[in-house]
């Protein structure tokens, strides 16, 4: 346990530094109280008063608790010791009876807890009587300006002491040693430093065998400042619970601002969905991709018009859209033409539009609409009868007689028309 001793006497205070059983004297320099404050925090900080402004006495109390005891004490301190004008004090329970307790009682002047235990920041106020303790019972004498002193104590502590004149003679030792009664017959040793030097007074030697606990200060005297810990506390509380407070609130603010985001979306979602369900634009654009898949190629409504068509009959003009094609055709026998494209199970359905034109050479010039079927509807309706033709021309005049005494042109035999569609092309206008 490392130790600083404050030793106060007459003179002022001396400084001793303990570590385990060695005390050192330390030199008190201007910075003293400074450095006390900062050395506080790896040392007890301890004040001695000396005996020399001491003052001490054992009175009787009734049997009570210490709290009360305390109070009865410090109620009757300053008629106790009428020759200071503020005491402080310290007691001890020396021994208890049935019908009473004896009390030892110390007091000093309280200006020297305002004078050195305040300023140097003490922990622990000890009158010097209480440091003196041994395994048996002893009496140590030693000498302290121009006064000697003989205290008595054993393993508990202290038991009586008496203050003489200088020098102490063998007469005052016997005195003494009857004023303890029945302790005299115990004592085992007579420890005395009248005769001798010491690097510190023989008390301090003993600060080790003490237990401090019952000599705390007050908080005002530790060197920790209560009043400014609570203060500190205070303000560390109020700190944070003021930045709990805005943290949270800033939490909910997020979550508010994530919740109306989160409703922005669900409303967006839930208008694209509604807008999808009533949009008839894709279903139009998957419908007409559908039928777009199932109409022929021009590709393929050439190579069905170029199939049924009869020989002698000639293209002049086509127009190919979605399944169909608008047709302007020469021939000489234009019902012979329609009856074949009508026969070919790749076409719809054949309808004339207008009425047949017969021109100088003897040939028809006419057009047609033709409706193509898809690969997969030529081929289901394989087994269904040829659709009916509407040769009749789109408006009401009748349509003249085809003649048949002009030579219609021969296409030579060896030609497929259907694997090579220009040999029905006259005309050099195809849309």
């Amino acid at each position: 346990m490392r130790i600083r001793l404050f030793y106060v006497h007459g003179d002022g205070v001396d400084l001793y530094r303990v570590n385990n059983t060695l005390v050192e004297r330390q030199d008190i320099l201007p910075g003293a109280r400074m450095r006390s404050v900062v050395e506080g925090l790896f040392y007890r900080n301890v004040l001695v008063i000396s005996k020399q402004l001491l003052h001490y006495r054992r009175e009787k109390y009734p049997p009570t608790s210490a709290k009360n005891l305390s109070g009865i004490i410090a109620n009757d301190v300053a008629d106790l010791f009428p020759m200071i004008s503020v005491p402080d004090f310290h007691y001890r329970l020396f021994e208890t009876h049935r019908s009473f307790n004896l009390v030892d009682i110390w007091a000093w002047p309280s200006k020297l807890l305002r004078d050195h235990a305040q300023a140097l920041r003490c922990n622990y106020v000890i009158p010097e009587d209480a440091l003196f303790i041994s395994a048996e019972p002893e009496v140590t004498l030693y000498n302290q300006a121009s006064f000697d002193h003989a205290v008595a104590h054993d393993a508990k502590g202290f038991v009586g002491s008496r203050t003489f004149i200088h020098p102490l003679r063998q007469t005052d030792i016997d005195l003494f040693l009857h004023g303890l009664g029945s302790f005299r017959h115990d004592v085992k040793r007579i420890n005395s430093y009248l005769q001798q030097a010491t690097p510190y007074p023989p008390s301090l030697g003993r600060i080790n065998k003490t237990n401090l606990r019952s000599f705390k200060t007050t908080s005002q005297h530790s060197i920790v400042n209560m009043p400014m810990l609570y203060r500190l506390a205070t303000y560390i509380v109020c700190g944070y619970a003021a930045w709990a407070y805005f943290t949270i609130k800033q939490i909910d603010l997020s979550i508010a601002s994530m919740e109306d985001k989160i409703k922005k979306v669900n409303k967006q979602v839930t208008f694209l969905a509604n807008l999808k369900s009533k949009d008839e634009t894709g279903k139009l654009a998957e419908e007409l991709q559908k039928k777009l898949g199932q109409a022929p190629t021009p590709v393929e409504a050439l190579d069905v018009l170029a199939g049924a068509l009869l020989d002698g009959t000639y293209v002049n003009q086509c127009n190919i859209t979605y399944g169909s094609i608008d047709a302007a055709l020469t021939s000489t026998d234009p019902a012979g033409a329609i009856k074949a494209l009508n026969a070919s199970k790749s076409v719809q359905n054949v309808q004339l539009k207008g009425e047949p034109q017969k021109d100088a050479q003897h040939l028809y010039k006419f057009r047609l609409s033709i409706g193509i079927r898809g690969p997969e509807s030529a081929a289901s309706s394989g087994a269904v009868s040829p659709a009916g033709v509407d040769t009749t021309p789109a408006n009401t005049t009748p349509a003249p007689v085809i003649a048949t005494d002009k030579e219609m042109p021969k296409v030579s035999p060896d030609i497929n028309k259907s694997s090579n569609p220009g040999v029905i092309f006259k005309g050099t206008r195809v849309f």
